[in-house]
């Protein structure tokens, strides 16, 4: 379980791994990559959010980035919460 003070990159190797969650519109997927045992990066491989709203919730991905964690205060919409569900779930659905 994903907790504020959990990180979930603890014990990871290092490379990319994918995690997908449901949002709006549909199931958003992201490429997150561990380096030295740290998150450095978040893609959005693929989503079918309504542009307007995605623009606002890919501002999540920073929030993250910055703090190594998922649990980040953002605004809470379904697109922005799913996001951070698909980053938490990357580690558990396995590396690529």
């Amino acid at each position: 379980q994903i907790t504020e003070t959990t990180d979930f990159t603890d014990g990871l190797n290092d490379g990319e791994y994918e995690g997908t969650a449901d949002g709006y519109g549909g199931p958003i997927t992201v490429r997150i990559t561990i380096k030295d045992g740290k998150l450095t990066d978040i893609v959005i491989v693929s989503h079918s959010e309504t542009p307007e709203y995605f623009d606002k919730a890919n501002a999540v991905i920073n929030e993250i980035l910055k703090s190594g964690r998922v649990n980040v205060v953002s605004g809470a919409t379904i697109t922005s919460n799913a996001i951070k569900k698909a980053v938490a779930e990357g580690p558990s659905e396995g590396r690529i």
